[in-house]
């Protein structure tokens, strides 16, 4: 499927944290693939089918990778890592397109630990549960944010076992969507912050699963005159996300999924169900600002997603360019064009990565550096990505995943690792292991040989 260009949701890297920072952690399929980030060798995997189910017309896919984004993540612990696994195999029907399970599998040698299934049946088990997004850590349980019977909910999980502790209740309704795109909950203090994509911002207590307060987020701006609506014909009402018999994938018409950003006790977002980016603060649920994905008065047309941010600003992305706007002001400061595509590549170029001090973006076979310090008045610095010796890159779209001294490059076909010679050099000195040391200091010096 092109009508976003990749399908780099199928195989996410997550470069991990200190416990092993030299893995790299990816979903084949609905496989977990744990490979070495320095050399690629396979050190361990889940036990579920790497196949892919293709896009076919008229018959609905269990995931799409562009709406299904918040899937495809595995996340860590110190003992554990959790994936999310679709629907197996192609699907004659809608109901297959909520049948998903949660996993957790063992850190060191990839065995299965537990999965949801084991917990179907009761009235807290998982049966009627649809997980819309990869977990996230809160002390000793899991917070992701699910479909319960129709009503989207907070669902609390005992990490070490799986065992479902509580569900939080948001709301029913409120969406075109078979199921609302995913968005991972974020964190501030003891509040989990959840987004429905379905109209509602929720504000829940971690421990207990008590609601704070809801938040029916704006999907246009009020000061604004309302965009003329365009109706729907017969063939577009009852598409992928409909409950008619006919399957096609359209596009998403606002924001594509990104995440929620937590910045100096607000949440930011964008809703996928709506026109407006909105900064809401995260004790009382109030706009502090908002700014509309389209207006006839900005240069870059419209905003389609959030790329990230650092402790100053926000970026997002339109088709062409990268906006820059301020944290705190909701103010647009800057943007800037992005280099065309190739053109073997779709309009879709992938997602980038935000460090403090630069906005790094996809390119073609190379990635594309802003320097975020001087406005993007230097402009992109283009730094091509090196070829493999045994074998073929990979190209076309792609996301971009740092972590420490990791660059991940996911493209539909599979994932890329680099670091830079620097880096290397650095991991070196840590190493403790005589032999990888000497092989990380090699590999520094052919490193500094391609450049």
């Amino acid at each position: 499927h092109t009508r976003y260009g990749t399908v780099t949701g199928v195989q996410t890297c997550a470069l991990p944290i200190s416990a092993t920072p030299d893995r790299a952690v990816f979903l084949d399929g609905n496989r977990m693939r744990v490979t070495d980030a320095f050399s690629g060798l396979l050190i361990a995997q889940g036990d579920k089918s790497e196949e892919v189910v293709p896009a076919q017309e008229n018959k609905p896919r269990p995931r799409v990778p562009v709406y299904d984004l918040a899937l495809q993540r595995p996340l860590e612990d110190e003992a554990r890592y959790y994936v999310i696994a679709g629907f197996p195999k192609p699907a004659q029907t809608s109901e297959p397109l909520k049948e998903n399970e949660l996993l957790a599998y063992d850190k060191l040698t990839g065995a299965r630990i537990w999965s949801s299934d084991d917990f179907h049946e009761g009235d807290a088990g998982y049966k009627e549960v649809t997980f819309l997004a990869s977990p996230t850590l809160s002390g000793e349980r899991l917070l992701a944010p699910v479909l319960r019977e129709g009503a989207y909910a907070l669902q609390c999980i005992e990490r070490s076992t799986g065992k479902p502790l509580w569900c939080t209740r948001v709301h029913a309704g409120g969406t075109p969507y078979f199921k609302a795109p995913g968005t991972r909950v974020e964190l501030i203090g003891g509040i989990a912050y959840m987004l429905t994509n379905a109209g509602v911002l929720a504000a829940i207590d971690t421990f207990a699963g008590e609601l704070r307060w809801l938040r029916r987020y704006e999907r246009r701006h009020p000061l604004r005159e309302p965009a003329k609506i365009k109706k729907s014909s017969s063939r577009d009402r009852g598409g992928f996300f409909g409950a008619s018999a006919q399957f096609s994938e359209q596009s998403l018409p606002s924001f594509l999924p990104s995440d929620l950003l937590v910045a100096g006790g607000t949440i930011i977002f964008a809703p996928c169900d709506g026109n407006v980016l909105l900064c809401i603060d995260g004790a009382s649920g109030e706009p502090v600002w908002m700014i509309e994905a389209e207006s006839k008065h900005a240069p870059f047309g419209r905003i389609r997603y959030l790329v990230g941010a650092n402790s100053r600003n926000l970026y997002a992305a339109t088709e062409n360019d990268l906006v820059c706007v301020g944290l705190q002001s909701g103010i647009v400061r800057w943007s800037l064009k992005l280099p065309k595509a190739a053109p073997e590549s779709t309009r879709w170029r992938g997602r980038g990565v935000v460090l403090e001090n630069q906005v790094i973006m996809p390119g073609h076979r190379e990635i594309l550096v802003v320097d975020s310090e001087n406005e993007g008045q230097r402009g992109w610095q283009n730094v091509a990505l090196p070829a493999f010796d045994l074998s073929e890159p990979l190209g076309g779209p792609c996301n971009l995943f740092i972590a420490g001294p990791w660059l991940g490059v996911s493209y539909p076909e599979g994932v890329e690792v680099y670091s830079t010679a620097a880096a290397l050099q650095q991991l070196a000195l840590a190493e403790t292991d005589v032999r990888r040391k000497a092989v990380l200091l090699v590999q520094a010096e052919i490193g500094r040989a391609h450049v």
